[in-house]
């Protein structure tokens, strides 16, 4: 009870309540910048498909999976997405309502999950005020993200975890079970570091006991999480992910069968180590100042140069937080180091170079470590004038590398052109345009260059779910796991040579107009984001 106590601390309650409301601008402020993207309106409009019929786009009722691009998708953003939809309409906003909202509660969650981890209330208020701020959490809630909601439900499975040690209360094993479950059902980066705490659990219980008859009840709640959520798996296709693993690419082998050619030594070049020199490289990544506070993401959609995950102060911070973690024998510190070292795990497994959002539960030891780090740091250096003064700068170029940070992303980030080709922008626009001319034509060609085009279709013009699942076909996947769908209604998505057929529009980008295109470019019409062409349209005998 005594973490729910504090908040009867009313300098508490005002800090918090300053910490969420910065939290609520960072969320609320240009909300609508980003362009939705594909993966974005799969979850919008499958969560519109189950609220008018029950059925996924496919007709699949109530499923554990989404299959969307062929990629099965965890269903749970879906399912919580539903009552805004209803309430609000299939809009961005209602998509977005969710991550949203975990993004403006974070604060709360890293005040008591950091005060329950080192039992220090500066250490939560410092980790409340980072976690309000930080572009890590909130560059990811603000977009429809399965990531935001693993972060939601470890966090919570984390902290019934440390309560159940705490107190020994079956409510808490109960919960912990409970949110477990829910964490798998919300993204795939979530296994690794649900069977961690399931077995840190079971292993400390034992340790402290001493007695396998007490381990019962631990044991059982850690284990039916994982048992549903793998039987599951079991009955469902994982296409998607299996593409993702780096072993599973072309280049990997490809790199061995070079060694061998060069050198025969199958002792030293095998997949065993050259799997241990990949993933060794692809895991340290993640921890390198270059990833967390200087480049960020490699996709354009979640990062950019000159956006940092978190701040060089941050980073200089983490080492000094590590440092009194141990110095101090905290007695979480095993747990908080683990979860450190186990959250990038699943990244570094695949084929794509650093990624914000599989490794998107590092943020939560990252931001208690540094929080712990200033807290012990402070309290060393009270009364020593040239320390202090220190403390202070070091203060300052926080504020300055933070506010760098956001005025980027809120002033530069959106408008640059590759941004907006990452964010599959201009498919709002296209919607509209052939929404007022639908009519007007017979066929509509689209190109299939940027991703999925037929769900911003099914998203901006609210194609009624019971229509499309009669019609939905998807292809067998490609080498990246990703099906496609061809056609529906009187949208084909791809474009044919030359584009003569009467009552027809063409839709590409620029470098699929030209003079073999047996068209007038004069008569291209052009959809621009943020002053960059994206779609050019061509419109062959349009009707009078």
């Amino acid at each position: 009870m005594k973490s729910w106590l504090a908040l009867k601390n009313k300098p508490v309650i005002i800090l918090l309540s300053v910490f969420t409301t910065i939290a609520l601008f960072l969320h609320l402020y240009k909300i609508n910048m980003g362009c939705l993207n594909a993966d974005e309106a799969a979850f919008g409009y499958n969560a519109y498909s189950i609220l008018k019929t029950g059925r996924d786009e496919y007709g699949n009722l109530l499923p554990l999976r989404l299959k969307s691009f062929g990629d099965y998708k965890l269903p749970l953003l879906a399912y919580l997405t539903v009552p805004f939809v209803g309430l609000l309409g299939l809009n961005e906003f209602s998509t977005r309502t969710v991550p949203v909202i975990i993004g403006i509660i974070t604060p709360l969650l890293f005040y008591f999950l950091a005060k329950e981890i080192t039992g220090d209330r500066r250490t939560g208020l410092i980790a409340a005020f980072l976690g309000s701020v930080s572009p890590w959490v909130q560059i990811i809630t603000r977009h429809a993200h399965e990531a935001s909601l693993a972060y939601l439900f470890i966090s919570l499975a984390v902290f019934c975890l440390l309560r159940y040690r705490k107190t020994t209360a079956k409510p808490y094993l109960l919960l912990y079970s409970a949110c477990s479950l829910l964490a798998l059902f919300s993204y795939h980066s979530s296994r690794l570091l649900i069977i961690f705490l399931s077995g840190y659990l079971v292993v400390e219980q034992f340790l402290i006991s001493r007695s396998l008859k007490r381990l019962w009840w631990p044991i059982v709640f850690a284990v039916i999480p994982l048992m549903i959520f793998f039987f599951s798996e079991t009955i469902q296709p994982n296409t998607r992910v299996n593409n993702l693993l780096f072993y599973k690419t072309s280049g990997f082998s490809i790199a061995i069968e070079q060694f061998r050619k060069e050198d025969n030594n199958q002792f030293l070049r095998n997949k065993f180590t050259q799997a241990m020199q990949v993933l060794s490289k692809q895991y340290l990544s993640y921890f390198s100042p270059e990833f967390l506070a200087f480049q960020g993401d490699q996709n354009k959609r979640f990062g950019y140069p000159g956006m940092s995950p978190i701040t060089p102060i941050e980073y200089i911070f983490l080492f000094i937080g590590l440092y009194y973690v141990f110095k101090k024998q905290l007695p979480k510190r095993l747990l908080l180091t683990g979860i450190l070292l186990i959250a990038p795990l699943t990244a570094a497994l695949t084929w794509q170079e650093n990624s914000l959002t599989r490794s998107y539960f590092l943020i939560v030891p990252i931001i208690i470590i540094v929080s712990y780090g200033v807290a012990q740091f402070w309290q060393d250096v009270k009364g020593q004038l040239w320390k202090t003064m220190a403390l202070i700068v070091l203060i300052l170029m926080f504020v300055l590398f933070s506010l760098l940070t956001w005025d980027f992303y809120f002033n530069h980030y959106y408008k640059r052109p590759e941004v907006g080709f990452a964010w599959q922008c201009g498919y709002k626009e296209l919607t509209q345009y052939v929404k007022n001319d639908y009519a007007k034509y017979n066929q509509f060609y689209i190109t299939e260059k940027n991703g999925q085009p037929y769900i911003f279709f099914l998203y901006y013009l609210q194609y009624p779910p019971a229509h499309y699942q009669a019609q939905a076909r998807l292809s067998p996947p490609d080498v990246y796991g990703f099906g496609q769908v061809a056609k529906f209604d009187k949208f084909i998505f791809s474009l044919p040579s030359p584009y003569t057929k009467p009552k027809t529009v063409y839709v590409g980008y620029f470098d699929d107009f030209n003079a073999d295109s047996q068209i007038d470019l004069t008569k291209i019409k052009k959809i621009a984001v943020n002053n960059t062409d994206i779609f050019w349209i061509y419109e062959s005998d349009k009707e009078k």
